[in-house]
């Protein structure tokens, strides 16, 4: 027996709405994630990351791991930075 398209879709969005749900955002404001830090600082992963590391052993920034969706709607691990 074929399954019909409208079952199909009817599982997928519950699998998208579960997704959504699932999300586990940061609190409050300020936070940026690494590809944006990237950006608006101008420097490679490398620096970066370096960059990250050192105001982490300075106590100098929080880090909140997190998820949320990615452009398919699948829930992905995230990392959000907020300096102190």
């Amino acid at each position: 027996m074929a399954r019909s398209d409208k079952h199909k879709e009817d599982w997928i969005e519950a699998y998208n709405s579960a997704q959504k749900k699932g999300a586990l955002m940061p609190p409050g404001t300020g936070w940026r994630k690494f590809v944006e830090l990237k950006s608006d600082l101008k420097l490679g992963s490398c620096k970066l990351r370096e960059l990250i590391k050192t105001l982490q052993d300075e106590e100098k920034i929080e880090v909140y791991v997190g998820s949320e969706p990615d452009i398919t709607g699948v829930l992905k691990k995230r990392v959000w930075y907020r300096i102190k």
